[in-house]
C-alpha cells in the first residue's frame, strides 16, 4: 500500500494523498447481518460466504475502527478536482454514487486551504478541531490463498477505495482490542512482506493506551526484518504512553540499522508524551551517529520549546561536526519567527567557525525585520 504525505510528515498517521487516477465502479457489497457479533465470528462469516460464492478473482473483507484525528486530515486517496466516477468507501457501502458537483462548496474549500497555508507561512497556526473518524482496514484474499491476505488498504471512509471489481464483505465497526487480535492473527500467518508491513501500520493506528504496544514492540525486535522494524518504530511515535518512549530510546541506542535509529528519532518528534523531548535532547547531544544527531535536531523543531531552542544552540556551538553545527543553525531558522532570534544572533556574533557564523548570518537575513537589521548592521561594523 503506497502512501505519500501531503504535509511531508511521517505517517502515522494522518495523510492526504492527491491522486489523478480514475476509480472503477465497485463490485457487490455484502454486509454482516449482525455488527454486534464478535469480530472473529464476522470474519468466519466472510470467509464462509466468500467460499460459497466461489469468487474466482478473490474478494475484499474489512471493518472500521474509531480514531481521533484533526478535522481536516485524511488517511487515503482523493481526487482534486473530483471526478464523475469517484467512489469513496462510504458511498460504496451505502450504494450511492458521487453527488452532484457543488462549485460553491469547492470554492469555499479552496479558500479555506489557501487561508491555512498563509497562516502557516506567517506562523499563525491555529489548533485544529479533533474529531472521531472511522478508519477502514481492508484486506484482499484469493481462493487459492485461503485466509492469507494478499493486499491491504487503509483509509478513512470518506476517501476513495477501488476494489478492482472484486466484491466487498463489510464487517462493520470493531473495538481496538478485537481489531488488534485480528491483525495479530494475520501477521503471525504466512502473509507476504508488504502485507505484513501494512499490518504493522494498521496496528499503529489504534489509540487505546497499551493495546497496540506489545505487538509493535515485537515487530521492532532485533530478530525482525529491518523493513518491519522501521514500520513498527514509526508507529510507536503515535502511541500515547511513556513505555513507547522508552522503547524508542532503546532502539536509538541499540538497533543495528541507522535507518531504524533515525526512524525512532522521527517517531519521538511526533510523540505527544512529554518525555519524548528529553530523549530528543539527549540524542542530539550524545548520539555517536552524525545522521541520528541531525535527525534529532530536526525533531526538536517539532517541539519548538525553550528547552528545544537551548539544545539547538548547544549543538550549534558544541557538536564535533561542522556539518551538524550548521544543521542546528538551519533548524533554528525553521522555528516560528522570533522564537530563536536571540540564539541565531549569538551564533552570528560569537561563533569561532566562520562557516557556522556565515550560516547564522544568512539565516538571520532570511528572517528579516528591525531586530535582525540591527544585528547585521552591528556585524557589518565589527572589526576583526
Amino acid at each position: 500500500m503506497a502512501v505519500d504525505s501531503f504535509r511531508l510528515r511521517s505517517l502515522v498517521l494522518t495523510l492526504i494523498i492527491l491522486s489523478g487516477a480514475a476509480w472503477a465502479a465497485p463490485g457487490r457489497v455484502f454486509k454482516h447481518p449482525d455488527p454486534g457479533a464478535s469480530l472473529t465470528a464476522r470474519w468466519d462469516w466472510a470467509f464462509r460466504t466468500a467460499k460459497e460464492g466461489a469468487f474466482a478473482d478473490g474478494f475484499w473483507a474489512g471493518y472500521s475502527i474509531r480514531r481521533k484525528m484533526s478535522e481536516n486530515s485524511f488517511i487515503g486517496s482523493w481526487n482534486w478536482p473530483p471526478k464523475a466516477d469517484d467512489w469513496t468507501l462510504d458511498r460504496i457501502l451505502s450504494g450511492r454514487g458521487r453527488p452532484a458537483a457543488d462549485p460553491e462548496a469547492d470554492e469555499r474549500n479552496i479558500k479555506e486551504a489557501a487561508r491555512k497555508a498563509l497562516d502557516e507561512i506567517d506562523g499563525r497556526t491555529r489548533p485544529e478541531s479533533i474529531v472521531d473518524k472511522d478508519i477502514a482496514i481492508l484486506l484482499r484474499f484469493r481462493p487459492s490463498s485461503g485466509s492469507v491476505p494478499l493486499e491491504i488498504e487503509i483509509c478513512d471512509v470518506q476517501s476513495l477505495f477501488d476494489p478492482k471489481g472484486a466484491p466487498l464483505f463489510w464487517l462493520g465497526p470493531a473495538g481496538d482490542s478485537d481489531s488488534m487480535a485480528a491483525l495479530e492473527r494475520f501477521y503471525s500467518g504466512p502473509a507476504g512482506l508488504e502485507a505484513k508491513k501494512d499490518l504493522i501500520q494498521a496496528a499503529g493506528l489504534h489509540q487505546a493506551p497499551g493495546i497496540a504496544l506489545p505487538f509493535l514492540e515485537r515487530a521492532a525486535a532485533t530478530s525482525s526484518p529491518e523493513a518491519f522494524r522501521r514500520e513498527a518504530t514509526a508507529a510507536l511515535g503515535d502511541q500515547p504512553v511513556p513505555r513507547a518512549v522508552e522503547v524508542l530510546r532503546r532502539l536509538i541506542g541499540e538497533d543495528r540499522s541507522v535507518e531504524v535509529r533515525k526512524a525512532a528519532v522521527e517517531a519521538l518528534a511526533s510523540s505527544s508524551v512529554p518525555a519524548a523531548l528529553d530523549v530528543l535532547i539527549e540524542t542530539a547531544g550524545k548520539s555517536p551517529d552524525k545522521a541520528v544527531r541531525e535527525a534529532a535536531l530536526e525533531g526538536l523543531a517539532e517541539k519548538a520549546s525553550e528547552r528545544a531552542v537551548a539544545a539547538l544552540s548547544r549543538a550549534a556551538f558544541n557538536d564535533k561536526e561542522t556539518e551538524v553545527q550548521r544543521a542546528a543553525v538551519a533548524v533554528l531558522a525553521e522555528l516560528p519567527q522570533g522564537k530563536a532570534l536571540p540564539a541565531l544572533a549569538n551564533v552570528a556574533r560569537t561563533h569561532a567557525n566562520p562557516e557556522v557564523k556565515k550560516a547564522a548570518i544568512e539565516a538571520l537575513a532570511e528572517i528579516g525585520g528591525p531586530e535582525v537589521i540591527a544585528v547585521l548592521a552591528e556585524l557589518a561594523r565589527t572589526k576583526k
